[in-house]
């Protein structure tokens, strides 16, 4: 009864291995669903009210611990075998003492139509850490699509023709500061549809106002200057040594000299 109350909460009913192919419920979970080192948890209040757990005597109890903690590590999580001598294999016993036990301790397990035993209460539990993996999953998701949408994106070929065509018609300077202003406002992760219209409204502005305050070049040149100040510093660091100067040499040749003059 309690078997047919679980199964029926967690969407499944129970069978037995006298039914065919087609009367098995579908396996609770995908088959590749793995552990993967998740932690596996005991619920000991409702495994007593289990009917193992009422079947089994006290010093029997233990075997129905070890298969369920066997089961965990199977693929698909929380699952046995259909077959009795692998299953007392994972409960560590005899074919016979499993022979003997298994009725029992498989009380409350059905058969899915994986042909593999499924319990309602470690389904539940994989069924929870699914959940929590999806969360985990949709806040990655969530987090790399905002990092993407706020990092700096080169322009595509086309719109890099076309910009660079706006900036060949005007001024070499106002060209430049253009497009430190375009580089700036990219790698400040502001979002331009149009890298050339946008240009073209500020030299627009700019027409009319004789000059516009650019907001993002002053960034992209200081960053600029940053790059550059690195790169002679590494230049620096990578030519070959002055020669050594000799100060002995050449304070004894001043020497010499001031002599000759005092004479």
């Amino acid at each position: 009864m309690r078997l047919k109350m679980a199964t029926r909460l967690l969407g499944l009913s129970g069978v037995t291995e006298g039914h065919g192919m087609g009367d098995l419920p579908e396996p609770p979970y995908p088959a590749d669903t793995d552990a993967k080192g998740w932690r596996f948890e005991f619920d000991y209040q409702k495994w007593e009210r289990s009917d193992a757990w009422l079947l089994l005597e006290e010093d029997e109890r233990p075997f129905l611990i070890m298969v369920a903690l066997q089961s965990w590590r199977q693929v698909p999580c929380s699952s046995l075998p259909n077959k009795p001598i692998l299953q007392a294999r994972l409960a560590g016993l005899s074919v016979e003492c499993w022979a003997e036990l298994s009725n029992r301790v498989l009380a409350d397990w059905f058969l899915a139509g994986d042909q593999r035993l499924y319990h309602p209460l470690l389904v539940e539990r994989v069924q929870g850490m699914l959940k929590i993996r999806e969360g985990g999953l949709a806040r990655q998701t969530r987090f790399r699509a905002r990092v993407t949408e706020a990092s700096p994106r080169a322009l595509g070929k086309k719109t890099q023709l076309t910009v660079d065509a706006l900036l060949a018609s005007v001024p070499a300077d106002r060209a430049q500061d253009l497009s430190d202003e375009l580089a700036g406002a990219i790698a400040a992760g502001q979002s331009i549809v149009s890298p050339a219209a946008w240009l073209q409204e500020i030299n627009a502005r700019w027409d009319e106002a004789g000059k516009v305050t650019l907001r993002f070049g002053e960034a992209e040149r200081a960053r600029r200057r940053a790059h550059a100040s690195a790169t002679e510093i590494a230049s620096a660091a990578t030519q070959s040594p002055a020669e050594p100067v000799d100060i002995r040499s050449i304070c004894d040749g001043m020497l010499r000299n001031l002599k000759s003059y005092q004479r």
